[in-house]
């Protein structure tokens, strides 16, 4: 979960990777985009305007009313490797 939150928040890295091309590629098999690139572009301005977590916030709202969110904490490694 934390991983998911990190992506959503805008912090790059294999993660946020993984999901653009998962996105754009189901955006292309969808049919919501011509091509992967422009499933790419989609996904890169979904998450980094905060339109995909507000989504997923809609959803939780929508899933569970009572639950409140938790705050996102992003590990940054000052070290190789990272002890996290």
């Amino acid at each position: 979960m934390e991983i998911a939150r990190a992506v959503l928040a805008g912090e790059h890295g294999p993660a946020r990777d993984i999901v653009l091309v998962n996105t754009a590629a189901a955006l292309v098999t969808a049919g919501l985009v011509a091509t992967f690139l422009e499933g790419m572009a989609v996904a890169v301005v979904s998450i980094d305007s905060g339109a995909a977590q507000g989504e997923v916030e809609e959803l939780r709202i929508q899933a569970w009313p009572g639950l409140k969110p938790q705050p996102v904490t992003l590990l940054r490694c000052h070290e190789e490797p990272c002890p996290v």
